[in-house]
């Protein structure tokens, strides 16, 4: 299990260390603001070592699981 907190504008994920064979669940939680009201936010290209995420300009803290 990793974790961590993603800085606004930034849209890859590095893992701090990559999985042995899968990344099996990634999520992530944005911090929304008054200037970022709307709320959407989605994952894409996830791999054992990194993953491209896709939201509004928020920071956003993640959790990552795999063996």
């Amino acid at each position: 299990m990793q974790w961590g907190q993603k800085s606004a504008n930034t849209k890859h994920i590095t893992f701090p260390t990559s999985f042995s064979n899968t990344c099996v669940y990634f999520n992530f939680m944005a911090y929304r603001t008054a200037s970022t009201e709307n709320g959407w936010h989605y994952y894409y290209n996830l791999t054992k070592s990194d993953v491209y995420v896709m939201q509004n300009d928020e920071t956003a803290l993640w959790l990552a699981i795999g063996f």
